[in-house]
Formats: structure tokens, sequence, C-alpha cells
């Protein structure tokens, strides 16, 4: 596992830190396998943005958050989460800005953690990490296989979705993201700016289509006032606060982006800008969509029983009355959650052959190995890829302990980013361990911000461990 980076500098690992000019930054490398740098900084930015997916996870949430404080809560909830996860975004930039390695998290915990303690941690901090990697990716595909049986089941009325037919299609979206990986996108990294281009363009078109076309809108009071409150819970306040889940999920994987600092030009300068302006983006374009769509809902009774399983794609026939255009608009959201699905599959498998290179996992002496003729660690790949398979095999028996699993991707990320906050709180910011020359450092501001981002996740795991309705069943917890 990861050490001191002062201590053994032979050992293929965080041990062996250097500073490597050409890359203008501290980057932790050495005696290591490494990938060819090809991605440049609109890509760094447009791979981030793509990872987050904001608006496109509000979309898939939106009418099913509703009944936890409506509207309300969708609105000033993405509020309080751009605060806080503005502290995460700044507190992993300050260290992107220093040590930018696919590692990330708990390369950062070796660095920083206690003497004695820092294998432990790290590798705590790394296994969590790669769980919440992992399921970040398995939620990208199945949200692609769902998306397509809902167009199939809209359009064809005699059609019923079962579960195999959503197993088949998550299969298919492994495999297909999988040998994309392998094969095409060291090629061509534009992938992710396509990505980008086109989420950008969605919602801007469905957000002005809908708004101009539905009739009648929502009033600006039961947009911005009413509150719903549908859980069985007495205190709104605590209906809030769990309602806080369904924006959260729209802006967990902040750290996508660092985990490909080893693949990209002047990581020190592209990663941490890249984790701010996607955050930045992400909430822009997150809450104009949330705007847009909640001045146009209908019939959420309709929207939440709809044969779709995929209730905003019937907020969306239902606001510009056409089936065309809803399919339109469900094609788009289809095409950016392929592509993101892309990249999570990348970011993944360089947090994976990061744990391999340091010996933490089994079949590290594989899977650590770099193909030197397509330059991607492609073993990491197929070995996230096995896993995931069998993530798809899980759903086709119990689609419910699916969902637990895919349900942990929000709390493990959260964990993996208080891990190096709450050390650089313990080392009192020493000066030696942040980047004191880049418009990154933080200075005595980086004590709120890392004490944010501890006090959330503290918080989190309290808050976010409660069900979510009552009476409680099994499918009201929130985890």
């Amino acid at each position: 596992m990861a050490h001191d980076p002062t201590t053994q500098p032979h050992r293929p690992s965080t041990e062996n830190a250097v500073v490597n000019e050409e890359t203008t930054g501290a980057v932790i490398i050495g005696d290591v396998e490494k990938v060819p740098r090809t991605t440049g900084f609109f890509e760094m930015i447009a791979v981030a943005f793509n990872l987050l997916s904001s608006w496109l996870t509000v979309a898939s949430t939106l009418i099913l958050g509703l009944s936890h404080g409506g509207s309300v809560t969708v609105l000033y909830g993405l509020i309080v989460v751009l605060f806080v996860y503005g502290a995460v975004a700044l507190s992993l930039a300050e260290m992107a800005a220093r040590y930018t390695t696919a590692g990330g998290q708990y390369h950062w915990t070796a660095l920083l953690a206690p003497e004695g303690k820092k294998r432990g941690l790290s590798y705590c901090c790394g296994s969590i990490n790669a769980i919440g990697r992992v399921a970040m990716i398995a939620t990208a595909h199945i949200i692609v296989a769902q998306l397509v049986l809902a167009m199939v089941a809209f359009h064809v009325p005699t059609y019923q979705i079962e579960r195999w037919h959503t197993f088949m299609l998550y299969q298919a979206n492994n495999v297909v993201t999988a040998l994309y990986n392998l094969l095409l996108l060291s090629r061509a990294p534009w992938t992710h700016n396509i990505g980008f281009l086109i989420s950008l363009g969605a919602v801007f078109i469905i957000s002005t289509v809908c708004l101009a076309v539905t009739q009648p809108k929502q009033s600006s009071h039961a947009v911005w006032h009413d509150f719903i409150n549908n859980t069985g819970w007495d205190s709104n306040g605590l209906v809030f606060l769990l309602g806080l889940i369904n924006p959260i999920y729209g802006f967990g994987g902040l750290d996508g982006a660092i985990h490909l600092g080893e693949d990209c030009f002047e990581p020190a300068k592209a990663v941490p800008r890249a984790i701010v302006n996607s955050l930045v983006v992400g909430f822009i374009t997150t809450f104009f969509f949330a705007i847009s769509m909640l001045y146009c809902v209908g019939d959420l009774e309709a929207a939440l029983k709809s044969r779709t399983g995929v209730p905003i794609y019937e907020v969306w026939f239902q606001a510009t009355g056409s089936g065309a255009a809803a399919t339109v608009f469900m094609t788009m959201m289809l095409l950016a959650l392929f592509i993101t699905s892309i990249g999570s599959v990348q970011s993944g498998s360089r947090l994976t052959w990061s744990f391999a290179r340091d010996d933490a996992m089994f079949l590290s002496a594989y899977v650590k190995r770099t193909d030197k003729r397509l330059g991607v660690p492609g073993w990491a790949i197929l070995f996230n890829g096995f896993w995931l398979s069998v993530l798809g095999c899980v759903h086709l028996v119990s689609s419910s302990a699916f969902n637990v699993f895919i349900g942990t991707a929000m709390l493990t990320e959260l964990i993996s980013f208080c891990f190096p906050a709450a050390l650089l709180l313990w080392q009192r910011r020493d000066q030696k361990y942040l980047p004191t020359h880049s418009p990154f450092y933080l200075g005595k501001f980086g004590w709120l911000v890392n004490a944010v981002v501890v006090g959330w996740t503290a918080f989190a795991l309290v808050i976010f461990s409660l069900p979510v309705g009552r009476p409680v069943s099994g499918g009201s917890m929130s985890m």
C-alpha cells in the first residue's frame, strides 16, 4: 500500500514521489506503469462535467423527490448542495494542485496520515473509493438500459418491461463501454467533448421548449413556496434534509477528474480547474433545468405510474403534448448518459489500476499492467468490467439488492473525500503538504473548507441512514 513519499524510494507506489516539471506540478509518479498523456484541458473539463451528470441525475430523480418536500427541497436543496459540495470541490482541488495522481484520495491519505497509520488508513480510503466508483459506473449502466426500454415501452403499448431485458441491455452497455475504453478512447479523447456539448445542448433545448409550449404552468407560489410532505414524518425540517439525497447524487462524482490526472497534460493546472468548473457549470445547468421542469410539471400521479418506469418521460410528454418531442428529449438524455458511462469506466479503471500498482489488491501483478500498444491499463478495465458484470447478475436475481449497492455510491464517495480533509486538519494544514504557489492554495480559508467537508460527512452518515418514509419498510430506507 502507499506510504510516505520520502521513504523507501524504490517501491512502485506513492513512496516513489517526484516533482515532474514536464507536467507543471508535483505529481506522485515514479518507477511505475504509466499511460500516455492524451487528454487536454478542455477534455478534462468536459469529462469532469460528464462524470457529474448533475442535471441528468436530477432529471432521473426529480419526480420521485417531490414527495420529500416538493419543489422547495429540489430548488433550495440545490443551493445547500452547492455550498457543501463547493467545499468538497475546493478541498479536492487544493490537493490535486499539489499531488496529481490516479490514486487521488487514498494517495493523499498515505501522505497525510500519522506514521504507523499510513497503510491502514490509505487502504481503507482506497477500498471505499473503489467501491463508490464501481457503484457509480453500475448506476450509469443501469440508467442507460432503463432509458432504452422506456422508449420501447412508450411506443409499443403491448410491450412489458421485464427484469431480464434490463439485465441484457446493462451487460451490453458494460461490454461496449469497456471495448470503447480499450480500443478507441485513448485515440479519441474528444469523445468527452461531444458528450459535454450534447449535454449542454440537451438541457437548453429541453428546458426552453418545455417552458415555451407548456400550458398551463405551475404558479410561482407552488414552485418556490409550497412544501409537500408525503413521507409520514412529522418534521418538515427532517423531510427537507432527507430530500437532499436526490440533488446530492448529481454532485457525488467530483473526484472523477482526479483519477485521470495521469492521462492529461499539465495536470496540476487542469485537474483542479476541471473539478471547480464542473461544479459551477453543473450547478448552473441543473438549477436552470430544475426550475424549468418544476414550472412544467403536470399530472404527478400519472408521471409516477408511467409504464415506462421513467417519470420525466411522462412529464415531457405532458409538457409538449408530443410523443415525438418527448422521445427526442429522451434520446439526447440517453446519448449524454452513454458518454458519461464511457468516462465513468475510464475514471474507475484508473483508480483500480493505481490500487494495483501499489499491490493493494489480488491479481495486482496483472491488473497494474499497461498495454503499450493501446496505451491503456487494459487489465484494470477488464477487471472492473468483470465485477460490473457480476453486479448485473445481482440485478437479475434481486433488483433490491442491486439498488442497495448502487445506493452506497454517494456516501462511499463522500467518505473518501473526508479522509484527506480530516488529515489536513490533523496536520494543522502544514504548508509542506499544500500547493502554496498555486491559485488553488486556500490559506486560512482552507480550515473552514476542510471542516465543512468533515462535518458534512459525519452529518450525512447519520441523516441518510434514516428511512425516507414512515412506516418503515425495506423500500423506505435511504441507503
